[in-house]
């Protein structure tokens, strides 16, 4: 009996793990079709838009560059870039086998490289690397993450 439960452990852990990689799979998919995301036609926000904007004269044409068409939602976008790295780490980490670590390191590399003053950036980097038991690289990218982070709120080492 107690063979049996191990193996619906096994079978449990086997199926949470194939359940992660398929969350991983979706976000590496959801990153690479599109990094911008905006709010629909509809949520366009007066308080940004002329009171004359639908006045067709000369002098409201000659700023139409400037101000914003009646139909453009302003402060209403959102780059979703961050959250999918994170949220793409976290599920590899869960899946945990080398393929999936190394599609993390790489999130996490050009991470560092576009946001190298970025604390959280190099924190989980060196996560990703320690699960990947590179202790040397994981311990240079904690350090990293402390350099930047101390005098602004963050921890001390």
């Amino acid at each position: 009996k107690t063979i049996s439960m191990g193996s619906t452990q096994q079978q449990s852990d086997d199926a949470r793990v194939e359940e992660w990689r398929e969350v991983l799979r979706l976000l590496a998919q959801a990153r690479e079709v599109g990094r911008r995301w905006e709010m629909p036609d509809g949520m366009d926000s007066p308080t940004y838009q002329p009171s004359n904007a639908g006045d067709t004269t000369p002098a409201n044409t000659a700023l139409s560059p400037i101000l914003p068409s009646p139909r453009t939602p302003i402060g209403w976008d959102l780059d979703l870039r961050q959250f999918l790295e994170h949220a793409l780490c976290r599920a590899a980490a869960e899946v945990g086998d080398y393929e999936s670590l190394c599609l993390a390191r790489s999130i996490c590399s050009e991470g560092t490289t576009l946001r190298s003053n970025c604390p959280e950036v190099w924190w989980r980097y060196g996560t990703v690397l320690d699960l990947l038991e590179d202790e040397v690289a994981a311990e240079n990218a904690r350090d990293a993450s402390v350099s930047l982070g101390s005098g602004e709120g963050g921890w001390e080492r």
